[in-house]
């Protein structure tokens, strides 16, 4: 008798979690398709594999950092802000398995550049990078040093990377969450944070995906390697 209750008290735990889950997934999404709506932006919570590929598609040149590539998108929406098109994916992936499974999130942020540009990409300085540094390995040094000690710059080509990385831009880079990936180039201009995105986040996402393209100098529109 005892130990039927047990497992009625077991299962009933187990339901009530659940229920709990749903719920609360449901709540996600009413507040970003609400969000979304309040951006104009169309939002699909469920990508066929087409609308996979076609979103991941708009990040521009494939991400290293976003494994499964299409298959990893979550979900999607798009619109049109401040007169650009603009993208944001909800990508994951996992790694290892058991107690080692970890899950990586990225949402990712990108509206249109052209296709031409090199690849620019700012990530975070860690400890990896200043021990690099001790042995010679440096990357691209820029006039503002609070840049050069906050942000990793990655480049294809140096003399695109020093026309694009403007005063302005390094400036408007040290506002940014510090989980953030800033990287231009490919056919695209994206703004990433390591997260699951919450409604909250959105609007700043975007709106900072859309300040980047805007600060960009005019002039590399017409941008062609030497």
């Amino acid at each position: 008798m005892i130990d039927t209750i047990i497992i009625a008290g077991i299962i009933a735990v187990v339901a009530i979690i659940i229920v709990a889950v749903v719920l609360a997934e449901r709540a996600r999404k009413k507040a970003l398709a609400a969000v979304a709506e309040s951006l104009g932006f169309s939002v699909d919570f469920n990508p066929d594999p087409s609308a996979r590929v076609n979103a991941y598609a708009a990040l521009g040149r494939p991400w290293s950092d976003l494994r499964k590539g299409p298959e990893g998108v979550q979900w999607c929406m798009a619109g049109t802000l401040s007169g650009r098109y603009v993208t944001l994916v909800q990508h994951r992936y996992t790694t290892g398995s058991g107690k080692s499974r970890q899950i990586h999130d990225h949402a990712v942020v990108a509206t249109p550049a052209p296709e031409l540009w090199p690849t620019v990409t700012l990530t975070r300085e860690n400890l990896f990078h200043k021990i690099g540094a001790l042995v010679g390995s440096r990357d691209l040094q820029l006039e503002d040093a609070d840049f050069n000690r906050r942000w990793r710059v990655a480049s294809d080509n140096e003399d695109f990377s020093l026309l694009a990385l403007t005063p302005e831009i390094q400036g408007w880079s040290m506002s940014l969450p510090k989980d953030s990936v800033v990287r231009f180039g490919g056919g695209a201009i994206t703004v990433a944070r390591r997260i699951s995105v919450g409604a909250r986040d959105i609007p700043a996402l975007v709106e900072s995906c859309a300040r980047l393209a805007d600060l960009i100098p005019g002039e590399l529109d017409h941008w062609t390697p030497a």
